[in-house]
């Protein structure tokens, strides 16, 4: 199987790196093979509403970068996933395209519209499968009774995250959580925004979303948040301690203690 080029968000590894440590145990544990580039960059978000050229650019110059490489791009954060994918539908403006790769000649890169870009939850589904990763679990976690919370970007329609499973059939995450043991919990807030998205413009509006949406899991009996994005995480955990005994873990380290794994829960 060829190596997947691992894509790394820009904050897990000053405030998350237990979130990349879990998805690299994860991976090696199911046989997905990853390759690091060094080369990558910021995916482009946090230029998206200042600078659509400038956001664009940072984007392509991680999908030519994979795509000399010939690898196709993974990522376990929802957030890199979303701006990248959005980027590349965005740059099959062949007016757009032009005007990026101007600025990446300097680089003597060029992004030349083929680059593929899956989140974990693609591969998890499509390369290993939801059978393979029920035989393989088993190990008792305290994590029995889970929250989801998805991340705005893979629910986004135009990404095209194909997460929406078959009618009459549960999404994909709640599948995936149920297939290592642990019970859903309903709580009404799990395709809620986190309030990361806002937290630089107003931090206490932001706080008062994501303690809310804490509280909302811990009435619900949850005793943990599964997270799909590096972004919510950050900010679930800010409430933590109001909310004591509800724990916020990403979705790799649910699986790694499902299987009998450390899986670097602690913070």
């Amino acid at each position: 199987m060829m190596a997947y080029a691992m894509f790394r968000c820009c904050v897990t590894a000053k405030h998350l790196p237990e979130f990349d440590l879990s998805t690299d145990d994860l991976l090696s544990r199911l046989g997905i093979a990853t390759m690091d580039v060094p080369e990558f960059g910021c995916c482009g978000y946090p230029l998206k509403n200042v600078d659509l050229v400038a956001s664009l650019a940072a984007s392509a110059r991680n999908l030519a970068l994979a795509e000399r490489a010939g690898r196709p791009i993974l990522t376990s954060c929802a957030c890199c996933f979303g701006t990248l994918q959005h980027a590349a539908r965005l740059l099959e403006d062949q007016a757009l395209l032009t005007t990026v790769n101007a600025s990446l000649a300097s680089e003597g890169l060029c992004y030349g519209g083929t680059a593929v870009i899956k989140h974990l939850f693609h591969v998890l589904k499509e390369d290993v499968g939801l059978d393979r990763i029920a035989g393989a679990a088993g190990a008792s976690h305290a994590f029995q009774k889970v929250a989801i919370q998805y991340g705005c970007k893979l629910l986004r329609p135009n990404l095209a995250a194909r997460l929406a499973s078959p009618e009459g059939e549960a999404p994909f995450f709640e599948r995936l959580v149920a297939t290592v043991g642990s019970t859903v919990v309903p709580w009404g807030l799990e395709k809620d925004c986190c309030g990361s998205g806002i937290s630089t413009t107003d931090l206490t509006l932001a706080n008062t979303i994501s303690q809310a949406k804490m509280f909302a899991a811990q009435n619900a009996g949850a005793e943990g948040v599964a997270v799909a994005c590096p972004f919510c995480m950050l900010q679930l955990r800010k409430v933590i301690p109001e909310t004591d005994g509800v724990t916020v873990l990403s979705v790799a380290q649910l699986l790694c203690l499902a299987l009998g794994m450390e899986g670097r829960v602690a913070a």
